[in-house]
């Protein structure tokens, strides 16, 4: 697992949220194959708090998420090179996600649950905890 960077702005109805992940990879077979590989990515979220109580708030969000990967493949002294964006043009796909009903408990430490989180993997279920600075 890579370095993960998360910035968000909050205010008492609304957050948005920029993040940003890198994961890389090298794997050495013999002295002849070797596999090589990295994944940037990046997303952008909004939500917006429309039930706020002391330890409890349901929130909705939308947010696009994009990436670029890339693998480097040498096989028996053949390079083979590989690229792999999610399937997209120019390997920077852009995909939305949309969360309808999320539950944040806690105040400083806190957890979330997003049991209904759609995008264009397909149906997501979330769920982590954080700190509040």
């Amino acid at each position: 697992m890579g370095p993960f960077v998360s910035f968000t702005y909050c205010s008492r109805y609304t957050s948005f949220t920029i993040s940003i992940f890198y994961d890389g990879s090298s794997r050495g077979f013999d002295g002849y194959s070797f596999t090589r590989s990295y994944l940037l990515s990046w997303s952008v979220f909004a939500r917006y708090a429309w039930f706020n109580r002391r330890w409890v708030s349901l929130y909705s969000s939308l947010g696009i998420m994009g990436g670029y990967s890339n693998m480097y493949e040498k096989m028996d002294g053949q390079t083979i090179d590989s690229y792999s964006g999610f399937g997209s043009i120019n390997n920077v796909p852009v995909i939305p996600e949309l969360v309808p009903i999320g539950i944040r408990v806690g105040r400083r430490f806190f957890g979330y649950f997003e049991p209904f989180g759609i995008s264009a993997r397909g149906f997501v279920l979330m769920a982590g905890f954080g700190y509040k600075f």
